[in-house]
């Protein structure tokens, strides 16, 4: 279960990534075909899977000793 201040940095994480994404984008993609909502779906998945695996890689299990 994830804390609340877990969740507002991943919030932020999810945000700064997504304004970051809508500057490169735009050169490696041929963006015209999608919609502005597609894109911005697009963007917010992908910020949200970095910040999952970023996360899931610092929550680490407690031993039995503690």
């Amino acid at each position: 279960m994830q804390t609340r201040y877990q969740k507002n940095r991943e919030k932020v994480a999810v945000d700064t990534l997504v304004s970051l994404s809508q500057g490169t984008m735009n050169f490696r993609l041929n963006l015209n075909e999608y919609s502005e909502n597609e894109r911005n779906e697009g963007r917010t998945m992908i910020a949200r899977k970095y910040c999952r695996d970023k996360l899931n890689a610092y929550d680490k299990s407690m031993s039995d000793l503690v």
